[in-house]
């Protein structure tokens, strides 16, 4: 870590870590004479990220910006049985992700605050996906697109707070965020794959607090979005993941 300033960071980390590997249901496969792996092994990364966290503008503006590069090996990825009856887990080989990532809280009048976090990601395969080890159907390919893994990510925040009555404060808060489309499988191959929607949700909130109680109005899912969170392969189809139509409610929280 390099400070400059007491305004400014610069920053640089390295880090690794692993998952440990796990089984399969093969035998419950085998009585439906399906055969699948037994087994998928560990998966690890190396990851490495530089970046710089401050403040400017006499305080009203605090930002984080990083760049970040990840060695992925033996990567842990779904997988079905070539007869599409059973999904289970295997290992892609390598890869690499890719990214960017953006933060910022701008307070520029008394009572107001706007942040928001902006992330691209780009991830694929860098060998072929070993194919005694993976999907009989289609193996991923040198290049492929991580499964699940979206390119844009974003949030958004605006908040603004007055004196209400006494200790009370008023306040009124909107916040959204998108993703963009990501994929259940590497590559137009495998049969089970199919895009994983992009999405855009907003909430938004009225009310007034302390320090030890919150009451507010709140519409969650505002544009009423259907959106897919994620997608699952089952043997009879795909099961998707989404969020509650919108709904309009009264919150109560209280600190004790």
């Amino acid at each position: 870590r390099f400070e400059p300033s007491s305004d400014l960071t610069f920053y640089a980390r390295a880090a690794s870590g692993f998952r440990q590997g796990g089984i399969n249901n093969a035998a419950f496969a085998a009585n439906f004479g399906t055969e699948i792996p037994a087994g998928f092994g560990p998966d690890e990364v190396w990851n490495y990220e530089a970046g710089a966290k401050g403040v400017a503008l006499d305080g009203m503006l605090s930002f984080e910006a990083a760049v970040f590069h990840i060695d992925w090996k033996d990567q842990q990825v779904p997988a079905v049985s070539e007869n599409g009856a059973f999904t289970f887990t295997t290992n892609a080989g390598k890869s690499v992700v890719n990214g960017v990532e953006l933060e910022g809280v701008l307070r520029p009048v008394d009572g107001l605050t706007l942040s928001s976090g902006l992330t691209y990601t780009d991830s694929h395969l860098t060998e072929d996906q070993p194919p005694t080890d993976g999907d009989e159907n289609a193996p991923g390919k040198d290049g492929d697109r991580l499964p699940y893994v979206s390119k844009w990510a974003w949030t958004g925040t605006a908040e603004y707070e007055w004196p209400s009555y006494g200790e009370w404060q008023g306040y009124a808060r909107a916040n959204a965020s998108y993703r963009s489309r990501a994929y259940t499988f590497f590559n137009t191959d495998n049969p089970f794959y199919r895009p994983v929607g992009d999405y855009f949700l907003a909430d938004a909130a009225v009310g007034m607090r302390t320090e030890r109680v919150d009451i507010s109005f709140m519409v969650r899912n505002l544009t009423d979005e259907k959106a897919e969170l994620s997608a699952e392969v089952t043997p009879d189809g795909y099961r998707i993941f989404t969020v509650r139509p919108r709904t309009f409610g009264v919150t109560v929280r209280a600190n004790f």
